[in-house]
């Protein structure tokens, strides 16, 4: 959903989501763009290396992910 989009693209998108999410939807977001967390800051953040999902937890995963990068959460 945010591949390309500019930040009033991400923000628009967010915005749909918000809604939809608003209105009772269930969604599942995959992304590598902290920035569309941000705007919609979701319920849970899982981590996924390896195809498996190595942590769970709140908003604040994303920020330790700009911090550090994935290499907090390896499975090495």
């Amino acid at each position: 959903i945010d591949s390309g989009l500019a930040v009033a693209g991400i923000s628009h998108g967010a915005n749909v989501l918000r809604n939809l999410r608003d209105d009772g939807a269930a969604i599942l977001l995959v992304t590598h763009h902290g920035k569309l967390l941000e705007f919609l800051q979701p319920d849970r953040v899982h981590v996924l290396a390896a195809g498996k999902v190595v942590y769970s937890g709140g908003c604040d995963v994303v920020g330790e992910i700009e911090r550090s990068g994935f290499k907090t959460f390896s499975l090495s």
